[in-house]
C-alpha cells in the first residue's frame, strides 16, 4: 500500500514531516484507563505529515502500520465500553 498524494497522485518521493499533536481531554482519560500499552496504541494509529516530493504540497494520512494500530485501537475501546456496560449492568442487576 503506498502513500498517495491527494493533490498530485504522486505515489513516491515523499517526506515524513513532524506535527505537533494536541491532547484533548478524552486522551487523558483513555491514557488513564489503559495506562501505557493504550497510549502507545493511539500514538502509533495516529496520521502522519507528509509532503510530496513532486508538488511540495503537505497531507496528513496514515501509513499501513496506523492503519493497523487503528484497528487495534478500535478493538481496544469496544472492549472498554463493553466491560463499562457490563459492570453497569451487573450494578443494577443487583440492586
Amino acid at each position: 500500500m503506498a502513500i498517495i498524494c491527494p493533490e498530485c497522485g504522486a505515489t513516491d518521493q515523499h517526506t515524513k514531516l513532524r506535527h505537533k499533536q494536541l491532547l484533548s481531554l478524552g486522551h487523558y482519560i483513555f491514557g488513564f484507563v489503559t495506562g501505557l500499552i493504550g497510549i502507545l496504541i493511539w500514538y502509533f494509529s495516529l496520521k502522519s505529515k507528509f509532503q510530496c516530493g513532486k508538488c511540495s504540497q503537505p497531507f496528513f494520512t496514515r501509513t499501513p502500520t496506523a492503519k493497523v494500530f487503528l484497528v487495534l485501537f478500535h478493538i481496544v475501546v469496544s472492549a472498554l465500553l463493553i466491560a463499562a456496560g457490563i459492570a453497569v449492568y451487573l450494578l443494577v442487576l443487583s440492586r
